[in-house]
């Protein structure tokens, strides 16, 4: 994911340095000229993107002039987009605990300005901010926030954004299946809107996800994918990035001059690339090639071209691989003192990085002691300077006492009243579940008691019936008026069997207990047009009662996309991970108000069936948009 965001900052660094030519005549017009207040606001965006990648400082200074115009004028999305250009210059400058500040001050704007699409955009930066810092949780918990604003907005390209975002968190923690599902999302979102950048993106980050979980022959369709889009649309960093995945991938199946076809080709690109800032792109494809030398048994070569990275950047991210690479290559070619040499090497940068984290650690404390220092000093002048006010107003205070302890009291006696009245509605609550759970077993046993007598009491008679008849018919002779007769009331009969069972299946499914969830549900959405099932993970340990719960609630929400949606196309997704069951159903029907439509009593079932678990249930629906209801459980 960095090497993404190195894209993206790449570009807008061309941008800001075009910009820049022209900042000081912007400044020049801001200063000697009168202007409107709405004038010098734009002006103040225009130099706050031109500095931002260039002077931090004069960034900030310009920032908070503007930000000060901006709140007095209430334009509050003006304050917001500069809160950005100021965390941006920090963040390019690897200051992320300022920028973090600004990101936030953004955000409180945003809010203020009610622009969901700014306040989507600005929890994506918040996200990728945190991701830079590695605190995952935090930045998954900014991004999917992110990623319900810009829904509510059908922002598709900041939502395809955060979508490649979640991906890359959730690869971050190890969640690859996770991963791979937001990345789908959002490869699927940006071609709906043609954002081919993300597109290629999400399609790199597909195949080296696979590659992760050895599925080679998935990661090489995927970049093949990525490296077509990049290839028809002239992105030169996303081939570069392709090629590169592609060598990996092939080095992984020891298909070595396939993997060297690869690294030739990006040298090639990179060389008919000379205008752009490659450098870092070259020292990947350096360090790509001296892995396969070294796995090619190639030491020397190996030696060689990992000796090209660390001249050309010591300090480059994983270059303890290159110095590893050097050691090795060096012991195998019987190169001791250089060997021994880089070794020391080794263990110097891990030194180094461990005292960094040390000297980080030291600095954070001394900063911490001389502010609570200072903040000391500056509370004895205040204790000295209110001394006199003290003794003037203790009088006032005693008086206030008595007051102040009756109202104490006061307030007390009402805080536990309250939380007396909060125990005994949380009783309530509690004794309604367990009602409400007794209700739905009640109901399931007793859809299973009928269930079974239908099919077993009145379907055995009328087989009986059946048969019964067939043996009248061989010992009489009927006329063929009558054999009319008899073929329709044989035909009747086969279709109240057929009806019978239809109706005492749909009562409680005989494959949901035999077969489980995933085969029940299955069967139930092949027999209504239109409607697709996905499942991901496993069923096997579901309790019987949530099973028949999770299936109640899907066909619940299916009959009503079917019958109240006019719906065409149903998709039913059901995943169980790791405890948690989540059911999904989403239609293109004409779709309603969640606000303004009354709930109807099939809706209000599956509310109380998911309420006795203490399970969640949202509904994102609006006229003519189609319906999307999730259901999430957590079984204890």
């Amino acid at each position: 994911m960095k090497k993404i965001i190195l894209i993206c900052l790449t570009v807008l660094l061309a941008c800001n340095i075009r910009a820049q030519s022209d900042v000081d005549s912007l400044v020049n017009i801001l200063e000697t000229q009168k202007l409107t207040s709405k004038e010098q606001l734009e002006l103040y965006k225009k130099i706050c993107i031109a500095y931002r990648f260039v002077d931090v400082e004069k960034t900030k200074m310009y920032c908070e002039k503007g930000i000060m115009l901006s709140q007095k004028e209430n334009n509050f999305e003006v304050a917001s987009y500069l809160c950005i250009y100021c965390g941006t210059s920090y963040s390019a400058v690897g200051n992320n605990d300022t920028a973090l500040i600004y990101y936030q001050k953004s955000l409180d704007f945003g809010i203020k300005s009610e622009n969901k699409s700014l306040i989507a955009n600005i929890y994506n930066i918040l996200g990728t901010t945190y991701m830079d810092i590695i605190n995952l949780d935090v930045a998954l918990e900014y991004l999917l926030k992110g990623l319900t604003f810009a829904e509510e907005t059908n922002d598709m390209d900041i939502q395809s954004k955060i979508l490649c975002n979640i991906g890359s968190t959730y690869r971050g923690l190890s969640q690859l299946d996770m991963s791979i599902r937001y990345m789908l999302k959002a490869e699927s979102v940006a071609q709906q809107a043609s954002i081919h950048i993300v597109q290629a993106i999400a399609n790199i980050e597909l195949g080296l996800l696979h590659v992760s979980k050895s599925e080679n022959e998935k990661a090489l369709t995927y970049v093949q994918k990525a490296l077509d889009i990049s290839r028809s649309n002239d992105l030169i960093k996303c081939e570069i990035s392709s090629l590169n995945v592609m060598a990996i991938i092939y080095r992984t199946l020891k298909e070595y001059d396939k993997a060297m076809e690869y690294v030739n080709e990006t040298l090639q690109l990179l060389e008919k690339d000379k205008d752009s800032d490659n450098s870092r792109d070259l020292l990947d494809i350096w360090t790509e090639m001296s892995n396969i030398y070294f796995e090619q048994q190639r030491y020397k070569d190996s030696e060689a071209t990992a000796m090209k990275v660390w001249l050309a950047d010591s300090s480059k991210v994983g270059i303890l691989n290159i110095v590893k690479i050097v050691t090795l290559s060096n012991m195998y070619l019987g190169n001791n003192e250089k060997a021994v040499y880089f070794f020391d090497k080794y263990s110097d940068i891990m030194g180094a990085m461990f005292e960094q984290n040390i000297l980080n650690t030291t600095i954070e404390t001394e900063i911490k002691y001389e502010t609570e220092k200072k903040e000391m000093k500056i509370a004895a002048l205040e204790k000295e300077k209110i001394l006199h006010t003290w003794i003037i107003i203790i009088s006032i205070i005693a008086a206030l006492c008595a007051f102040g302890i009756l109202f104490y009291r006061h307030k007390l006696n009402l805080q536990k009243r309250k939380q007396a009245e909060q125990q005994i509605k949380q009783l309530e609550q509690e004794k309604q579940l367990v009602a409400s759970q007794a209700i739905i077993e009640g109901e399931a046993a007793e859809r299973s008691r009928l269930a079974r007598d239908l099919h077993d009491g009145l379907g055995g008679m009328l087989s009986v019936v059946k048969l019964n008849l067939k043996d009248m018919k061989g010992y009489s002779i009927l006329d063929n008026i009558d054999i009319d007769h008899f073929q329709k009331a044989m035909s009747m009969l086969d279709r109240s069997i057929d009806e019978l069972r239809r109706v005492a299946h749909h009562i409680m499914p005989e494959s949901l207990m035999r077969y489980g969830l995933k085969v029940s549900l299955d069967d139930f959405c092949r027999a209504i047009p239109g409607t697709r099932f996905q499942f991901f993970g496993d069923d096997t340990n579901l309790d019987n009662r949530i099973k028949i719960l999770i299936y109640r609630c899907a066909y619940e929400l299916i009959n009503n996309a079917v019958k109240h949606a006019n719906a065409v196309n149903i998709n039913v997704q059901l995943m169980i991970d790791n405890g948690l069951i989540s059911l999904s159903v989403h239609d293109d029907g004409i779709g309603f108000d969640p606000e303004k439509v009354k709930k109807g009593a099939g809706l209000e079932n599956v509310r109380m069936r998911v309420a006795t678990y203490n399970g969640k249930l949202n509904i994102y629906s609006s006229p003519d948009k189609g319906t999307e209801i999730n259901i999430e459980i957590e079984p204890s």
